[in-house]
């Protein structure tokens, strides 16, 4: 898989892991948190099954958002890695280029980002 690919795949996942939270937060903020008691007789809106109900869709959004985390933070890995190597072929393109050590391409690199 190339690096394109890979980063695509992933962004793709996060949306998708994202909109499925969103939809499951929605669901429970409407179905449990909009509710309004207002008399003895809607009591039920806020006991133990209803409740339950409510407590697993926030469990499954927790999932989600674990998976969401874990998928950025490889996704993030794998855009550092890339960074590292752009990093050690700019050094050794300096090094061949004004045939000096590494730490002088360090320098020449450095005064080139700055620019």
């Amino acid at each position: 898989m190339t690096r394109e690919s890979y980063i695509d795949s992933k962004m793709t996942d996060i949306e998708i892991l994202a909109k499925k939270a969103k939809v499951i937060i929605e669901d429970v903020d409407q179905g449990y948190f909009c509710e309004k008691v207002e008399s003895p007789k809607d009591a039920w809106k806020i006991m133990g099954p209803y409740y339950d109900h409510a407590g697993v869709k926030v469990s499954i959004v927790n999932d989600l958002i674990y998976e969401l985390m874990k998928n950025l933070s490889n996704l993030s890995n794998v855009l550092a890695a890339d960074d590292d190597v752009d990093r050690e072929l700019k050094l050794y393109e300096l090094m061949d280029k004004h045939n000096c050590d590494r730490d002088v391409a360090e320098l020449l690199l450095q005064d080139q980002q700055e620019a």
